[in-house]
């Protein structure tokens, strides 16, 4: 089924000055609110890319994850013990797009971090984008996307109040 159009989403919760996490990682100022529309969207995917720092943050969570195919980027695969519908490997993001073509998938979301966020948008293989804007400035952090050249142009197809203070931005890259 390589011929079948398939839809990538970026899906991040940030902070209006574009951090995903805090240097440490930490995401607790993401609301219930935020988490309740992710795991909604990952009911609506076939697979979720991640690196290997977001998938151990989400690893005690795995029970909102059920029967998606994770793909994990990491520089070692061979450093995890195999799990049921996970996939550690360390392919280029646009040889993973291809693969998961080829399997059929219809829906692939694109969960994070900055450095992976980048390398999909980058390759321009990323067709849609949610932003979650939670209430919250950090100083510093991690940034929604890490430093690199291009530039994509985007077109705003809605913004939703998700919560009292939080909204969701929708858009297409053009």
């Amino acid at each position: 089924m390589v011929g079948k159009k398939m839809n990538v989403i970026l899906y991040m919760a940030q902070t209006p000055n574009g951090f995903i996490a805090t240097r440490e990682d930490d995401t607790s100022f993401v609301t219930d609110a935020e988490w309740k529309h992710f795991r909604k969207m990952i009911g609506k995917s076939d697979a979720i890319v991640v690196g290997r720092r977001t998938y151990e943050m989400m690893r005690e969570n795995r029970e909102t994850i059920p029967n998606v195919l994770m793909v994990v980027l990491t520089r070692n695969p061979s450093h995890f013990r195999k799990e049921d519908d996970v996939l550690f490997t360390n392919k280029k993001p646009r040889e993973i797009v291809f693969q998961m073509k080829k399997m059929g998938f219809s829906n692939v979301l694109i969960a994070g971090g900055g450095i992976l966020n980048a390398h999909f948008l980058k390759d321009k293989l990323v067709n849609e984008m949610y932003l979650d804007i939670e209430p919250l400035m950090l100083g510093h952090g991690i940034p929604l996307v890490s430093a690199h050249d291009f530039k994509l142009k985007l077109k705003l197809l809605g913004i939703k109040k998700f919560h009292a203070n939080g909204v969701q931005l929708h858009y297409r890259v053009v």
